[in-house]
């Protein structure tokens, strides 16, 4: 769905205030909060998780710039998931000095896990709306998310 006059958007700030506590309250805990075999995952090892699995093996460069992370945040990160099992660290054939991350199957099978606490979060969400209302809300975002990904593309 295209953005009928996307120079006349609204301010992003603005927007970013008014959705806060929905956010905050709903939206941020159902995406990036986990408890899974008794460790606390951050939203930052839920970004790094999710990435490893969706694009593949990242280098540290490619996860910090994707996802504007601070290369000393990116590296506590990485040896908190190494730690837990969750990904490896494999070198570079040829480049002694760089490496990939990989992720394990204990990796894959936290993914799943944050796949399914997801769906069921949101499905949660939802309960008691009715189905118009429900439709409404799902349009609502689908335009949100066409808009958000037109200010990426964009910028």
């Amino acid at each position: 769905m295209a953005i009928a006059d996307p120079e006349n958007a609204f301010d992003l700030n603005s927007f970013d205030r008014f959705m806060r506590p929905f956010l905050v309250r709903g939206v941020k805990s159902i995406l990036y909060g986990s408890v899974w075999r008794e460790k606390r995952f951050t939203e930052n090892h839920i970004i790094a998780m999710m990435a490893g699995n969706l694009v593949g093996p990242l280098s540290p460069s490619e996860l910090s710039r994707a996802f504007s992370l601070q290369k000393v945040s990116l590296t506590t990160i990485i040896r908190w998931l190494c730690q837990s099992g969750m990904i490896e660290r494999r070198d570079t054939p040829g480049d002694e000095r760089s490496y990939r991350l990989v992720i394990t199957s204990t990796g894959v099978d936290f993914v799943g896990h944050m796949a399914a606490q997801r769906r069921a979060g949101f499905r949660q969400l939802f309960v008691g709306l009715p189905e118009t209302q429900c439709r409404q809300v799902v349009s609502a975002l689908d335009t949100l998310v066409d808009y958000l990904e037109y200010v990426e593309v964009s910028s």
